[in-house]
């Protein structure tokens, strides 16, 4: 299946992007740091950033976790309420579409990429475009 990933918005330093054919998931969410950002998912959907008012976000914590089965996670959210309770790891595979193209949007972030915890080599082939 393939995504369509509407053009992402930045909002203190974390990508959005919408994924429109997605029978799952209305967002990814990709936080360009390494703390814990659920305060900051929270403040995203309270603040109707995201493209709809109900919906289930998948998050890349790729900058907190690495690459690891912590990386992606997704949680519910309905009327500017996020649900912690359903929060819940996913694994995604290296050749899945949405983590395909999750990393290749991490290769517009070099910066943040090469400051990251990840190691010399994943910094390298992320970059490089391949599929971490």
């Amino acid at each position: 299946m393939l995504f369509n990933f509407l053009g992402g918005k930045r909002v203190n330093n974390i990508r959005i992007y919408t994924l429109s054919d997605s029978n799952v998931y209305t967002d990814l969410v990709i936080p360009l740091f390494s703390e814990n950002p659920l305060g900051s998912i929270r403040d995203l959907v309270n603040e109707g950033t995201l493209s709809n008012s109900d919906g289930m976000l998948l998050v890349d914590n790729i900058f907190r976790t690495g690459i690891n089965n912590r990386r992606f996670f997704a949680l519910n959210y309905s009327q500017g309420e996020v649900d912690f309770d359903s929060l819940k790891f996913l694994e995604l595979d290296r050749k899945d579409t949405i983590r395909v193209t999750a990393n290749q949007y991490l290769k517009e972030f070099p910066e943040i990429v090469n400051n990251s915890i990840l190691s010399s080599a994943q910094k390298l082939l992320l970059l490089k475009g391949v599929s971490i």
